[in-house]
């Protein structure tokens, strides 16, 4: 199997979860924000939680042969994470997309940047053709990362999720292949 880096700056790049930044995944995780956006992240997170989440990353991409997750590393430190759901098996032509970004590193435009270079990085080195993307639809911030990472809209979808016993509507975005 096939691990690759993504370049996205001279100070960003994406390189394969390992076990070392179980830290700073933790670390990024007590943000309220990524709890409040995220379906199945728990609250609070501990360390046995991203070790666990290492491990089933680690044991997918050896049982598929296919890369699933990368972590955002700056400056040596994870700041956040971005990979693929392979929701419909590794052999679709579709995949949608998860990402986070530690709250210190918000509002720089960064995860435009980060989410652009992914599916240029993925559309290259796999059979995908097609990355789409689920946002609640109160997350206007990732909304508009995905716009300008162009990603277009497909509609919303209502009640898509239930979290805590609420319902939660959410907006779907796809970016295909050139």
């Amino acid at each position: 199997m096939k691990y690759y880096e993504i370049s996205v700056s001279e100070e960003l790049s994406l390189k394969r979860l390992e076990y070392k930044y179980a830290y700073d995944i933790v670390d990024g995780m007590q943000d309220p924000e990524v709890y409040r956006n995220t379906l199945k992240v728990p609250s609070p997170y501990t360390l046995q939680d991203a070790l666990d989440f290492i491990g089933i990353v680690k044991e997918f991409e050896r049982k598929n042969k296919v890369q699933k997750d990368w972590s955002v590393v700056f400056e040596g430190k994870m700041i956040g994470g971005i990979g693929l759901l392979y929701e419909q098996g590794v052999n679709s032509h579709v995949s949608e997309i998860g990402y986070w970004l530690h709250k210190d590193f918000r509002g720089k435009g960064w995860m435009t940047a980060i989410v652009t270079a992914f599916a240029k990085a993925v559309f290259k080195e796999s059979d995908l053709t097609k990355l789409k993307a689920t946002v609640y639809s109160f997350n206007k911030a990732s909304q508009r990362v995905l716009q300008k990472a162009n990603f277009h809209s497909e509609g919303e979808s209502l009640k898509a999720y239930k979290k805590d016993d609420v319902f939660i509507d959410a907006h779907v975005y796809a970016r295909l292949k050139a």
